[in-house]
């Protein structure tokens, strides 16, 4: 019989002990990954740094780095990955806080405005950030992925959520077999 991390269902009895809600409702995304790293195209750090518009977009945590009052982390929707910026003055001490408890595999939802960092990397800096779902279930190791062929079979969900490759051949094979019946339909 299959079991949590135990370690996972801990901290998410310690979220809710200290007053998250860990499945949260009612965060509204507004923008997927795509079309925030689409508005940001080719603008420069300055031009961006002039806009006012806000992006509110929702996706699995993927990697995290913590520097002491900031850090950044890569989110992955259905649409792409992007980097987003959190620092404790923006985002406040509650929030930097609960952002601090994330791991990875977490859902987690943003709001903020599009920058770009020393290396010229397009990023959300957050205003806010919350926990849009706890992931219970440790990801497989990054460096190593998820090769294993019966593991990925058996868990098709896990291997979706890895696997760059595997998205695009449901994308496609959904496309495919879409375009066969209104062939067939029509």
């Amino acid at each position: 019989m299959f079991e949590f991390d135990p370690k996972r269902l801990a901290k998410l009895e310690s979220l809710r002990e200290a007053g998250i809600e860990p499945y949260p409702n009612g965060l509204a995304v507004k923008h997927t990954l795509a079309q925030a790293v689409a508005a940001g195209g080719e603008a420069t750090q300055e031009e961006l740094a002039e806009r006012s518009d806000e992006f509110v977009v929702a996706g699995r945590l993927m990697f995290k780095n913590e520097m002491g009052k900031a850090g950044f982390a890569r989110l992955l929707d259905s649409t792409g990955r992007m980097q987003i910026y959190v620092k404790k003055n923006e985002v406040g001490e509650d929030a930097f806080a609960e952002w601090k408890r994330l791991d990875l595999g977490d859902w987690v939802y943003v709001s903020g405005t599009l920058m770009r960092t020393r290396r010229g990397e397009l990023s959300i800096k957050a205003k806010t950030v919350r926990l849009a779902s706890k992931c219970i279930e440790s990801l497989p190791d990054k460096h190593k992925g998820f090769t294993d062929g019966e593991s990925r079979q058996r868990m098709r969900y896990l291997d979706l959520a890895i696997n760059e490759e595997t998205r695009k051949t449901f994308a496609a094979r959904s496309l495919i077999v879409r375009r066969i019946r209104e062939f067939f339909d029509a």
